[in-house]
């Protein structure tokens, strides 16, 4: 073997050392992801936190050793929950279906708290949070409404608790994308009501 094929050979090396160098420290995120860059520390604000994110758009490089990645999906998350024997103004008990979407939020305000929260975990156990966050906002309002205020216009129940939900889950660095209220059922004297669907 020549001293150029060597040479060559230590050049193409190094070229292929250099490309899967950058290749791993170059981070892009794909559509609809957040990636938190996490082992420095960095000012948010009038915060220190010790990551920084990118998300759709943007680039950034990542120091070896010292930096590790991790990514969370932006994508809408459906969910869909009853709510059970919830009691109303009044006392009387009530049952509803809950569904539609949410989000990681993208306000630069919130997107912090959905990191510190929920980096690391599986988007069933981020669906469950928000869930079980939804089911204690709507007991919450179905306590300050008689059966006769609910059955007269939901749609106001679901405005509220919308209302409600939103300075919950921003603390949580969520955002509600839509929600529906279906199959209302208020137990009045002896005899089930039911509503219409209430879409929002």
């Amino acid at each position: 073997m020549t001293i150029a094929a060597v040479a060559g050979g230590l050049v193409l090396f190094w070229a292929l050392s250099v490309f899967i160098l950058f290749k791993t420290l170059y981070v892009v995120p794909a559509h609809n992801e957040l990636v938190v860059i996490s082992g420095k520390s960095h000012n948010y604000g009038d915060k220190v936190r010790g990551y920084r994110y990118i998300s759709n758009g943007q680039k950034s490089f990542r120091m070896p050793f010292t930096e590790t990645v991790s990514v969370m999906s932006l994508k809408a998350i459906p969910f869909s929950t009853t709510v059970k024997n919830a009691y109303m103004k009044g006392g009387k008990p009530s049952t509803m279906d809950l569904s539609g979407t949410f989000t990681i939020s993208k306000d630069p305000q919130n997107i912090h708290n959905a990191i510190e929260r929920f980096l690391g975990q599986s988007e069933s156990q981020i669906k469950t949070v928000f869930t079980e966050t939804m089911e204690g906002v709507s007991r919450g309002v179905l306590a300050t409404m008689t059966p006769d205020e609910l059955l007269a216009d939901n749609l106001y129940f679901t405005q509220s608790v919308l209302n409600e939900s939103e300075r919950n889950f921003s603390k949580l660095g969520l955002t509600v994308e839509n929600l529906t209220v279906t199959n209302i059922q208020v137990t009045k004297e002896r005899n089930k009501v039911n509503t219409d669907e209430a879409p929002f």
